[in-house]
């Protein structure tokens, strides 16, 4: 990709498969993208619409990749909402807190399959606040400001960013 933001490749391939839905070239790499993104569910869809026009294109070896980071995405996901419940109906914080553990390490594999995605470090640091690790919050915001700059993905997180003083 020549473009510095990844949200306007991500329009200029989406405006392309517009224009022409069997352009593979453009599916293949707005698929990858997306995945680069953490935009896993988007990215195999595009590769599940990849192997209907090309059963043997060299890229579908990815979609297992975009798969497994959906797959971490849900269970991270899953074991957030478990633990509010836990609390939320019996008070039990360790519920919480083992959930939120289990919950980090699901999106640091998604994230690890990943460039580093915006909206699955924003998750993570929603995790860090909720077990109280400050530090590691700041410390993780700073991280999606710099990728924010560096990517353009702004809009996609819908935040300026949060200050973090000590």
């Amino acid at each position: 990709m020549r473009k510095t933001s990844y949200k306007e490749a991500l329009n200029d391939l989406t405006s392309s498969l517009e224009s022409n839905p069997q352009y593979e070239l453009a599916l293949s790499q707005r698929a990858k993208l997306n995945l680069r993104m953490g935009r896993c569910g988007d990215s195999i869809l595009d590769f599940h619409a990849l192997g209907r026009l090309n059963p043997t294109h060299k890229d579908l070896g990815m979609r297992e990749k975009a798969e497994t980071c959906q797959g971490h995405t849900k269970n991270a996901e899953e074991g957030i909402v478990v633990g509010q419940l836990h609390v939320a109906k019996f008070g039990l914080f360790d519920c919480q807190i083992n959930n939120s553990l289990s919950s980090r390490n699901q999106l640091d594999q998604a994230i690890a399959l990943t460039d580093f995605s915006s909206p699955l470090l924003l998750r993570r640091a929603e995790i860090l606040y909720s077990m109280g690790h400050f530090h590691g919050l700041c410390y993780l915001l700073l991280i999606v400001w710099l990728v924010d700059r560096e990517c353009g993905w702004q809009a996609d997180i819908g935040t300026q960013g949060v200050p973090c003083s000590a």
